[in-house]
């Protein structure tokens, strides 16, 4: 498979991080827009599964940039396979690549568990979202910072 050019991008602005293929999971209880519940219920509930932090790469989208969503699915341990509960909305056509990022998880805490997403423009430049009308330019994708962002 080939990889879109922004997620080779992620995959150079976050080093520790890797990209991985995850096949979609039904699961009666998950909710959209709702990842780390949905992970954290599922592998509560199936003990040969665990959560796996990272990201969603969208579609590029030129002018407006590429978004990398921050994004919690699973991994079937004795496979190594991963597998995301989380339902997608019907009008969402996009097309998803997950790189693996363990970063995040390891700075959620019991208030906050998903950073802003982080958009790629087309000239190269990041912006953090943090509302539909509110964005802040960053020079890197440092989880400790974007975290802080949605914290304060």
């Amino acid at each position: 498979m080939v990889m879109k050019d922004a997620t080779e991008i992620l995959l150079s602005l976050r080093p520790n991080s890797e990209f991985v293929q995850a096949q979609p999971k039904k699961y009666r209880g998950a909710k959209l827009n709702k990842c780390f519940n949905n992970a954290a219920f599922f592998s509560a509930n199936n003990k040969e599964y665990s959560i796996v932090s990272g990201w969603l790469v969208g579609d590029n989208f030129h002018q407006l940039g590429t978004i990398f969503v921050p994004h919690y699915w699973l991994i079937h341990t004795p496979s190594g396979n991963y597998f995301d509960t989380s339902p997608t909305a019907i009008e969402d056509i996009q097309e998803y690549e997950y790189v693996k990022d363990m970063d995040i998880f390891r700075h959620v805490t019991r208030t906050s568990y998903v950073p802003p997403p982080v958009i790629l423009k087309e000239d190269g430049k990041l912006q953090v979202r943090l509302s539909e009308s509110q964005f802040v330019d960053v020079k890197c994708i440092d989880i400790e910072h974007l975290f802080s962002l949605v914290r304060n």
